[in-house]
């Protein structure tokens, strides 16, 4: 196995794009049948226990279906796994049965159901991450020709020690490309709605929504997205692998190289059949071609190709400076590629102390390389993540604290950026100016910048009242006697704004009675 001439891990990456673009429909198809599913699946047990009221008793039934459709995908890679890698052995793919595919299901489910605790712990130290990283991706491709469980466990250990270092350069090649999708498809999911309300004058509740729309949720879905574009990448990467580690023994790639060459040998031998099948064509005179080839030079679509005139010399001082420039350049090109080899003779495989013809074993420094490049990058998530919150946190108190002058009339305004006492301020304002309509429209506002303080509702200005009191009846299940009070309000605010119905003292005085109990039992 030293003696192969080792791929490097970008060359390697591209080859598995080229794998993934030659591949048929039916393989993608494959995957994306498995893959699907699981992905909805979790988007919605992570919607719903995120914000459902009943996410306690519905907890268990979906992490049940969560962990179905998981065992599910992992059959479905294990097949587009197989289908890669027949095609790469130049065969047609196995007939299925029942047998295999149960074999499949059982080795899949057994192997990869440990992979949600095993690869977090391989961050530490003592378990490597590109090794065990390495084992779960060639299980999935080795499990439908493994006969029983113990050969693919050995078979995915041998693969996953293949050219060690490829494989540590690779885990953060692919993860600095997954991170890159998922950033540009949280920055996409967040400006869409943006662009369908600029470009179509469609309001939603994702424009409304703001900065608030940068939530878990969104997160969630921006990596789900992430991991079903980069996942057949990967196994695709770990396809090709296995394939050349295989062929130290077996010479699988010189059997595909061969059965190549066959293919172009048939085309040629047709092309050239073809060709003497054509009947010659009579011989063109050579003035008469010569006066043909340079009438199509000299037309305008190909006169930019023509060699330029001789130039005039130019200055001896512009000479000079652009020599002096040229040898810069070469020297700082020299610089960065004796720091190249620098950096390539650190990190290179060295062999074991005391056995220098011996296996060579991967350098600590490239590993702690990679520990260190996945630190940085964790501190930096950590350090936004921090910022974000705190700018949330600070924001709230500037918002709280801020008095500006409140038109209560405008149907627009936010009740949630007036504080309480504000509105109560105002309603007994208008009381005593004898304009009780206002003053009922001041105490509903009111309510509303309680319940939103409290985080029993979220202000809106599209929201009716019919969906505050769903919203309310959700968060207070053991508090009923809120909603309630609150539905008594909204009636009377409702007939008393937008139906004309006369307000008196005694029904200030009811409203105002209605919005303590309700203060009273939310804080019980």
């Amino acid at each position: 196995m030293a003696a192969v001439k080792e791929k490097g891990a970008t060359e390697l990456v591209e080859e598995a794009f080229h794998l993934l673009r030659q591949a048929p429909v039916s393989s993608l198809l494959a995957y994306y049948v498995g893959a699907l599913p699981f992905l909805l699946a979790v988007l919605f047990f992570w919607t719903d226990m995120a914000h459902s009221g009943f996410a306690a008793a519905n907890c268990a039934p979906e992490s049940l279906g969560v962990a179905v459709l998981y065992l599910w995908m992992s059959f479905w890679q294990a097949v587009f796994a197989h289908g890669l890698r027949q095609r790469l052995l130049g065969s047609p793919p196995a007939a299925w049965t029942a047998g295999r595919i149960w074999r499949i299901s059982y080795l899949q489910a057994f192997v990869q159901s440990s992979k949600l605790f095993l690869l977090p712990a391989a961050l530490l130290a003592l378990l490597p991450l590109a090794p065990a990283f390495a084992f779960y991706q060639n299980a999935a491709v080795l499990a439908s020709d493994a006969p029983r469980l113990r050969t693919l466990l050995s078979q995915s250990a041998k693969q996953a020690g293949f050219q060690s270092r490829q494989n540590w350069m690779l885990v953060p090649i692919l993860l600095l490309f997954a991170l890159f999708v998922f950033f540009n498809l949280a920055i996409t999911l967040f400006l869409i709605p943006h662009l369908v309300k600029m470009l179509f004058g469609v309001e939603s509740t994702f424009t409304r929504s703001g900065v608030h729309l940068l939530n878990s949720t969104l997160f969630a879905t921006a990596a789900g997205l992430a991991w079903a574009a980069v996942d057949p990448l990967i196994k695709a990467v770990y396809v090709l692998r296995c394939f050349y580690g295989e062929s130290v023994t077996t010479g699988d790639d010189l059997k595909a190289a061969i059965a190549n060459l066959r293919r172009v040998a048939t085309l040629v031998c047709v092309l050239l059949t073809v060709c003497a099948l054509i009947p010659a064509q009579s011989a063109i005179p050579p003035k008469d071609l010569d006066r043909s080839i340079d009438q199509v030079i000299h037309r305008p679509e190909y006169a930019w190709r023509m060699p330029r005139d001789a130039a005039p010399k130019s200055n001896p001082f512009v000479e000079n400076v652009v020599d002096a420039l040229g040898r810069a350049v070469d020297r700082l090109g020299e610089w960065i590629a004796d720091a190249l080899d620098w950096l390539r003779d650190l990190f290179r495989e060295k062999p074991l102390p005391g056995d220098p013809h011996g296996p060579l074993r991967p350098s600590p420094k490239l590993r702690w390389l990679l520990y260190s490049l996945i630190a940085v990058l964790a501190v930096a998530v950590g350090i936004l993540l921090l910022r974000f919150w705190r700018g949330k946190r600070i924001a709230k108190p500037a918002t709280a604290t801020a008095t500006p002058a409140v038109d209560v009339t405008d149907d627009r305004v936010d009740a949630a950026k007036v504080p309480e006492d504000q509105w109560l301020a105002l309603a007994q304002d208008f009381i005593a100016r004898g304009d009780l309509r206002l003053a009922v429209r001041a105490f509903y506002l009111a309510s509303l910048s309680y319940l939103a303080r409290h985080s029993l509702v979220n202000v809106q200005a599209a929201k009716t009242n019919r969906q505050y009191e769903t919203e309310l009846r959700r968060r207070t299940r053991d508090k009923t006697g809120v909603a309630r009070l609150f539905s008594e309000n909204a009636r009377v605010f409702e007939r008393a704004w937008y139906g004309d119905h006369e307000v008196n003292v005694q029904t200030i005085e009811s409203f105002r009675d209605n919005l303590q109990r309700m203060k009273a039992c939310a804080e019980s």
